[in-house]
């Protein structure tokens, strides 16, 4: 059996979404994640399960249809004739909140169960405030949009704060459509889904993203999930190494997770970390773990450990609500495999 020759990486990191067949429900997600990734979870989500299995689709319905991108189209390409200045009462509630206080309720009984260690948080994913807004809404209406579905969402992260104990809280941000945005700047995709009326998307998302982490209560753990997106399995467009995931990180450094796609095991792509400073309670997750082997998984963990400022966590690539059939538990048996657990997980 392969192995890795270098410090094995403690704890596993689970991005958001889990497969609908393999967890049909929040409680099956607590009672069985934690056996089978045993003591390895610092922070654990509730699979985004139904609806919310595919990132932010479900967020288009908060928009007034006038300004969609998918109205334009099926009006040929044609403005609505009003421009009205939008109110914040044209936006509905984004209701990330109402699923995670939901889910924090199955959380604390498993917990008290005894079946998710007294140490583990509960982790709640949220949109970068540019990602739906740049994926639905016509670029007409997006500056005028922006402020708005950025206030529904601190809305909801402050509802979000005062429902669950920020001890037992973490909240991940997810960057994958301004990752899109920031490769059609520069020449590499051109995709009418991921258009923007900003200039540079980065600096925007970057501002956008610290008046938000701002709201974060310090005693919340909080990181940021940089992806390249998930569409059958595929990348929206291949990274040519790491270096868009190290400038993104620079401006936001607290939990940091990058991609890695399955087939780039050499050293080159990792190569942009040695660039990478991170401060001591910053953690950093790599994205080495993919249903391909652990032979190849354990190639990429090599790599990187060549060129990661610091010791890293082990994490899947993107959320595992795509998966199908035994993906999903091929997936988590490799993690178990090629990281070690927690030594102060513990159970109440």
């Amino acid at each position: 059996m392969p192995t890795i020759t270098s410090q094995q990486p403690r704890g596993v990191h689970l991005v958001g979404s889990l497969p609908n067949d393999r967890f049909p429900t929040v409680a099956d997600v607590f009672s069985v994640v934690p056996k089978v990734l045993s003591r390895r979870l610092k922070r654990i989500p509730n699979g985004e399960l139904g609806n919310r299995n595919l990132y932010i689709t479900w967020q288009e319905a908060v928009f007034p249809n006038h300004i969609l991108k998918r109205t334009v189209v099926q009006n040929g390409g044609t403005l609505p004739e009003s421009s009205d200045t939008l109110e914040l009462r044209d936006l509905k509630p984004v209701m990330y909140d109402d699923a995670a206080i939901a889910s924090y309720r199955s959380f604390v009984e498993a917990r008290a169960a005894g079946t998710i260690p007294a140490d583990v948080r509960f982790q709640v994913s949220l949109p970068s405030p540019i990602e739906p807004l740049a994926a639905f809404v016509h670029e007409s209406f997006q500056k005028a949009a922006a402020p708005l579905y950025e206030k529904q969402l601190m809305l909801a992260l402050e509802r979000i704060q005062r429902e669950i104990p920020p001890k037992d809280l973490a909240i991940q941000w997810d960057v994958a459509v301004t990752v899109a945005l920031i490769e059609s700047k520069r020449g590499r995709l051109d995709n009418p889904l991921f258009t923007c009326c900003f200039d540079d998307p980065l600096r925007y998302n970057i501002k956008a993203l610290g008046r938000m982490a701002a709201a974060v209560k310090p005693e919340v753990d909080m990181g940021f999930h940089l992806c390249y997106g998930d569409i059958n399995h595929q990348h929206f467009v291949e990274p040519e190494d790491i270096s868009v995931m190290v400038e993104i990180s620079k401006g936001l450094l607290r939990q940091i997770y990058m991609p890695v796609p399955k087939k780039r095991t050499d050293q080159g792509y990792f190569t942009p970390l040695t660039m990478l400073q991170l401060p001591p309670d910053t953690e950093l997750f790599l994205s080495v773990l993919h249903p391909d082997g652990l032979k190849n998984t354990i190639e990429r963990i090599k790599s990187a450990q060549n060129a990661a400022p610091k010791e890293f966590r082990v994490a899947t690539e993107c959320s595992l609500g795509r998966t199908k059939g035994r993906e999903g538990d091929i997936l988590l048996n490799i993690a178990v495999q090629v990281s070690n657990p927690y030594i102060s997980c513990k159970l109440k």
